[in-house]
C-alpha cells in the first residue's frame, strides 16, 4: 500500500519493489482518501482536492487487474461495503461510493453548482459521463486480439459512448458559446469528471478522436492549464487507467 499525504498527494518510488507502505511528509491531513493506484473511480475526487488545494492522505492499494486478487484480498474486510474508494474525515467518518465521495468534497469546496439547479445538472452530467466511463474502461482489460474489438465498440458512430460525447459536446456549447464550463461561470466536478473519466482516457486510447469535438477538446486545454492541475498531473503516479 502507497501512502502520501498533501494537496498535490506526490508518489515517489518505494525504496524497494516490496515495500508497502510510506509517507511523503509527516502531516496529519483532514481527509484520507484510499483506492488502488489507478486514477479510474477516485482520480475526480483527487482533482477536486488538487484544485481547491486541501490537503489530504491518498492512500493507494497496489492494483493487479481482474479479478482482483492480492493486498486488496486482506484488507477488504475493512470497509463496510467491502469496496473502495473510501474517504475517512478527520472525525473518524467513513463515505464510500465514488460518487458520494466526490459529491461530498465538492459540495464542501463550493465545486457542485451554485443552485439547486445548477447542481442537479452537474449530477446529470456526472451520470451521464458514468455510463460512458463503464463502457470504455474494459477495453483495458480486453485481450491483445479482443482490444480491437472493444475499441470499435466504444468509438463506433453509433456506440453509446459516442453518443454520450455528442451529447456533452451540445450541453456544452449550450451554456454561453462552449467556452467556459459544463454549469455556470466556473469549474464544477462536472468539469473535473470529464477529464478523468472520459477525456484523459480518450487522449491514451484515441486521442484523434477528440477532434471530432472542438468544445470539449478545449474544455480539456482549459483544465489541464489550471497551475494546481498542471502541477497534480505532473507528479501523480502512472498508473494503467
Amino acid at each position: 500500500m502507497i501512502k502520501s499525504a498533501g494537496s498535490a498527494a506526490t508518489t515517489t518510488k518505494p525504496p524497494t519493489e516490496n515495500h508497502l507502505l510510506y509517507a511523503l511528509e509527516n502531516t496529519m491531513p483532514k481527509y484520507k482518501l484510499t483506492y488502488f493506484n489507478l486514477k479510474a473511480r477516485a482520480e475526480d475526487t483527487r482533482l477536486l482536492f488538487a484544485v481547491t488545494g486541501q490537503d489530504y492522505e491518498d492512500v493507494r492499494i497496489e492494483f493487479t487487474g481482474y479479478p482482483v486478487t492480492g493486498e486488496f484480498l486482506d484488507i477488504k474486510h475493512n470497509f463496510l461495503f467491502r469496496e473502495v474508494p473510501v474517504l475517512e474525515t478527520e472525525d473518524g467518518v467513513r463515505l464510500y461510493q465514488s460518487h458520494a465521495i466526490a459529491r461530498y468534497v465538492a459540495t464542501e469546496f463550493g465545486l457542485a453548482g451554485e443552485t439547486n439547479l445548477e447542481k442537479a445538472k452537474v449530477d446529470m452530467i456526472i451520470d451521464s459521463i458514468d455510463e460512458a466511463f463503464s463502457s470504455l474502461v474494459w477495453y483495458y482489460f480486453a485481450e491483445d486480439d479482443q482490444k480491437p474489438i472493444k475499441f470499435k465498440e466504444a468509438f463506433d458512430d453509433q456506440s453509446s459512448f459516442t453518443n454520450c460525447m455528442d451529447s456533452l459536446e451540445r450541453l456544452l456549447t449550450a451554456n454561453k458559446g462552449g467556452d467556459g464550463f459544463f454549469v455556470g461561470d466556473k469549474l464544477t466536478w462536472a468539469d473535473l469528471k470529464f477529464h478523468s473519466s472520459l477525456g484523459d482516457n480518450i487522449k491514451r486510447i484515441n486521442p484523434d478522436y477528440l477532434k471530432n469535438y472542438p468544445k470539449l477538446s478545449s474544455l480539456m486545454d482549459r483544465i489541464e492549464n489550471v497551475p494546481a492541475i498542471k502541477t497534480w498531473m505532473a507528479k501523480r503516479p502512472e498508473t494503467m487507467f
